[in-house]
């Protein structure tokens, strides 16, 4: 993946998740419902379901990191950072 290419990705994914809390705070978190099947990532589209569907944020957070690890250093990844789970795109090359 180009250097161009992966900021193209990541800002793409980070104004869609912005589009969707806005969306959310307006609207509500039920009112995402209608944009789940739009997003092309599985594992943001999963999470997604998990947080409209009302499941408890510990139970999401634990399904969510057992997801990553089973499927390794594919795609969008959220990685524990202090307690906190952390977006991060992973690519096979460096950025700079």
């Amino acid at each position: 993946m180009t250097r161009k290419k992966f900021i193209d990705e990541y800002t793409r994914f980070i104004k869609r998740a912005m589009k969707l809390a806005e969306k959310a705070i307006r609207q509500g978190i039920a009112s995402l419902e209608d944009e789940v099947e739009d997003i092309d990532d599985e594992l943001f589209k999963h999470g997604l379901r998990f947080v409209i569907d009302g499941v408890e944020p510990r139970l999401i957070d634990e399904i969510m990191s057992n997801r990553i690890a089973h499927d390794g250093d594919r795609g969008l990844l959220f990685e524990r950072n202090a307690g906190y789970n952390t977006l991060r795109l992973r690519v096979n090359v460096p950025i700079l």
